[in-house]
């Protein structure tokens, strides 16, 4: 810019060329101090992320009082995931540390002394080729983590997984390798916040696969939403002075998935969780009835039980006596008593033909 002879049009342009140097300088410092407010604000994420990510690790060891055999090798995994973050995470919080302290240490403030400076941050990111060790790093990480995962849910982890080191998408001419792009010439301030976002992708790709580890935990559980109270007795015909004995358990059950009931080789229809069997009933003697249920899980591994159940039929028994005397008397009450074997006594119902009387029902069991 050529300045012109006339000595106020000078200062003028010289006062205008200063006041443009200082604007400069202000939004450099307000984008320096930018960088300060998002690595604090990823700070606070991280930390939060973790404490959620303890609650679920305290969670595995609490199931593990319960089904160890089941969640042993799942809290394994955990353990694995737990330690792989840390370490990563520790080794990128020394290099935090190193680069912070290179370039000036900390103010009173706790902030970066000299924000702006980048020679600090270029000679350990890529001179040293710390940059490259932090990208290998990485990049292990995440396959470690992904080896973790059941293969049949790994693709589409592989898509979702937070952590990634791709490598950058340029359109210049001059094309630069991860740790060039990344941090060569970079400010202080913006090196420490993006090592900070590096930090908060492996939290939550730590939490992510603990989370899914945990949901593996009881995913192949079937969900019952039902009780009912069930009685099984020791036999279904009795004679008296024997004892009978109950078995009575609380059993749960899913009314929203209907299994799969065959019973003597016929398929039984089933609503609500539950099926219902109506057999005539002909034949004297011991019967069985059996067949199967049949249940499938969430993750499709079909669970079949069998069941066996027996049942006699004996031949109707009727019992008729006079309860005063064994004659009956014309034009007077005759009391009888009149039982049926098998059958509850109120609802026995009986009935003369072919002598002129009637009878009347008097009570369970009683007649006139």
């Amino acid at each position: 810019m050529a300045l012109p002879k006339d000595p106020r049009q000078k200062m003028i342009n010289f006062m205008y060329l200063v006041l443009t140097a200082m604007l400069a300088l202000n939004v450099s410092a307000e984008i320096l101090n930018a960088f300060d407010i998002v690595n604090n604000s990823i700070i606070n994420s991280n930390a939060s992320i973790g404490n959620k990510n303890d609650v679920t690790y305290k969670q595995f060891t609490k199931l593990m009082t319960t089904d160890a055999a089941k969640v042993g090798p799942l809290k394994d995994k955990a353990d694995q995931v737990k330690k792989l973050s840390a370490d990563a995470y520790t080794y990128i919080e020394t290099l935090k540390n190193e680069i912070i302290k290179a370039s000036g240490g900390k103010d009173e403030h706790g902030e970066i002394s000299n924000k702006g400076e980048t020679e600090a941050p270029t000679r350990i990111m890529e001179n040293e080729k710390k940059g490259a060790a932090l990208q290998k790093q990485l990049q292990d990480l995440r396959s470690k983590l992904l080896s973790l995962i059941n293969p049949k849910d790994r693709q589409a982890f592989e898509a979702n997984l937070p952590l990634r080191v791709d490598e950058p998408d340029q359109k210049g001419l001059v094309k630069k390798n991860w740790t060039t792009y990344h941090f060569n010439s970079v400010p202080a301030v913006a090196v420490v916040t993006l090592l900070s976002k590096f930090q908060n992708d492996i939290k939550n790709s730590e939490a992510m696969i603990i989370d899914k580890l945990m949901k593996e935990v009881s995913e192949n559980d079937f969900v019952f939403d039902q009780l009912d109270a069930f009685v099984s007795l020791n036999s279904k015909n009795f004679t008296p002075g024997q004892s009978l004995k109950a078995t009575v358990v609380m059993g749960a059950y899913s009314s929203t998935v209907n299994p799969t009931i065959v019973i003597n080789g016929t398929n039984v229809p089933a609503s609500n969780g539950k099926g219902e069997f109506e057999l005539p009933v002909n034949a004297i003697g011991e019967h069985t009835i059996s067949g199967t249920v049949q249940l499938t899980k969430p993750n499709g591994e079909v669970i079949t039980k069998p069941f066996t159940e027996t049942y006699k039929v004996s031949a109707a028994a009727t019992s008729i006596s006079a309860d005063k005397m064994n004659v009956m008397y014309v034009a007077l009450q005759n009391p009888i008593s009149i039982t049926a074997a098998g059958v509850p006594s109120d609802k026995v119902n009986a009935t003369i033909s072919g002598c002129g009387g009637q009878i009347t029902k008097k009570g369970p069991g009683n007649s006139l």
